[in-house]
């Protein structure tokens, strides 16, 4: 047999949003700015760091869904547990 991944059909990222509408209104970057906390927060609060977090891995929802955003690219994230050589945890992308 094969194994299958199905996940929901999502919308647009947040970069593709950007280059088709311009600049956002206040009120809306208010909004996805708190539910991309929330979602940073959840993913923290699993003893998990995203790692690079940028409007292309920032998905939006689709219909009714539209007002959530979601994270992707979690293939970067690291566990807040992990640590180098010496015992010091390392987290992000080594170009910062």
């Amino acid at each position: 047999g094969r194994a299958y991944l199905c996940t929901e059909l999502l919308g647009p990222s947040l970069k593709q949003v950007l280059e088709a509408r311009g600049r956002l209104d206040e009120a809306l970057v208010y909004g996805l700015g708190a539910r991309l906390v929330l979602n940073l927060f959840k993913v923290h609060s699993c003893g998990w760091v995203h790692g690079s977090v940028s409007p292309e891995k920032i998905l939006v929802g689709r219909g009714e869904d539209c007002g959530n955003i979601y994270l992707v690219g979690l293939s970067q994230a690291a566990s807040l547990a992990s640590s180098d050589e010496e015992g010091r945890q390392s987290t992000g992308l080594p170009y910062y």
